[in-house]
């Protein structure tokens, strides 16, 4: 079952309940452990390539023996992104994918201007091209 969307507010709201853990998450990549804040915001607004990308540089992190046991990451929404401009670029990116002539390039570089996620970019496609579930073969 998919979260409910939160606005901006709502989400930052809730997410000013959270302080400290009582249970960490240890990301797929290995030694890098959060917090039930940091895996709330994941659902909640489909940032799990957040946490990726923090994860990408711990192994830089590593070497400095400060940042070893401890960090404290500060995420920041840019003050102009722009719902009604999310979601139209994520509309004309929804139309121009199930045109099989348009290029869709145009389209992706107006939705990441508007600054939207790249959850909210792959959903838009997913909706028109669907999602690819590979079948194992043992």
């Amino acid at each position: 079952m998919a979260p409910e969307k939160l606005s901006p507010q709502q989400l930052s709201a809730r997410l000013s309940h959270f302080c400290g853990s009582e249970e960490l998450f240890r990301h797929w990549l290995g030694g890098m452990l959060y917090t039930e804040g940091v895996k709330f915001l994941a659902e909640q607004a489909g940032a799990y390539w957040l946490i990726d990308a923090i994860a990408s540089h711990q192994p830089k992190c590593r070497r400095d023996p400060m940042l070893q046991e401890f960090q404290a990451w500060t995420l920041t929404v840019k003050a102009d992104r722009s719902a009604h401009a999310v979601d139209a670029s994520l509309a004309r990116l929804r139309c121009d994918a199930a045109e099989p002539t348009v290029n869709l390039m145009p389209g992706l570089l107006d939705a990441v201007r508007a600054y939207a996620t790249v959850g909210e970019i792959m959903g838009a496609l997913a909706d028109v091209f669907g999602r690819h579930r590979e079948d194992p073969v043992f």
